[in-house]
């Protein structure tokens, strides 16, 4: 199992996702980056270390877990790895709270703040980055078919500016409509953005999904 985590965040905010695991099936792997960069830059870094874990290890099955940004960066890369190599060893795939609309905060950086950090432009809600997650052109651009993708988001703390979310995304970015269009299961939590990841319901949401995977 591969683990992805989000903005300004580290591998240790998984540690309950992780011991909850059935050890004895599942080995975690924790993908650790300087998040403040450019997320197509953390992407190809993903993709590469992906293919080193592939040959190195002879993996044929992985499941791949994102929290917040990093469902961003993990979608960018299992499209592009898919359009490189086209291997189906990712067989799931789950976002949890992952602002799949962009954040309006980080276009809100872009223009008006003096330094500006690399990683709002992939968080922009009208960014290249973002649209070319869902979009090329006007061709829609989806998960391969045999990646079966499930989304959990949370629902406590309202929008940073208002509204509903969990307190740092907004409930609509997490519900991208296009996102909801691939997604097998979609489960709403009573949690916010950093709370989520301790849950035990969500911990065992997780197992009930890594259950079904073949």
């Amino acid at each position: 199992m591969l683990f992805v985590h989000g903005v300004a965040g580290t591998p240790r905010e998984f540690r309950e996702l992780i011991d909850s695991l059935d050890h004895t099936r599942f080995q975690p792997w924790v993908f650790y980056y300087g998040s403040g960069a450019r997320l197509e830059m953390v992407s190809t870094l993903l993709m590469q270390l992906f293919v080193r874990l592939r040959q190195w290890h002879h993996v044929d099955r992985v499941a791949v877990v994102a929290h917040s940004m990093g469902g961003l960066v993990s979608r960018d890369f299992l499209l592009r790895d898919w359009d490189a190599n086209a291997t189906e060893v990712v067989k799931t795939y789950v976002t949890i709270s992952s602002p799949f609309g962009g954040m309006p905060s980080a276009a809100k950086g872009i223009e008006r703040s003096p330094v500006v950090l690399r990683n709002w432009y992939g968080l922009d809600p009208n960014g290249a980055f973002l649209t070319e997650l869902f979009w090329k052109g006007k061709e829609r651009r989806r998960l391969p078919a045999h990646i079966a993708y499930h989304m959990l988001f949370g629902f406590r703390g309202g929008g940073p500016d208002g509204g509903s979310g969990d307190g740092v995304v907004p409930l609509a970015s997490q519900l991208r409509p296009e996102i909801q269009e691939e997604a097998r299961t979609m489960r709403g939590y009573d949690e916010n953005h950093t709370s989520i990841l301790r849950s035990a319901a969500v911990a065992a949401r997780l197992n009930e999904i890594l259950a079904e995977m073949r």
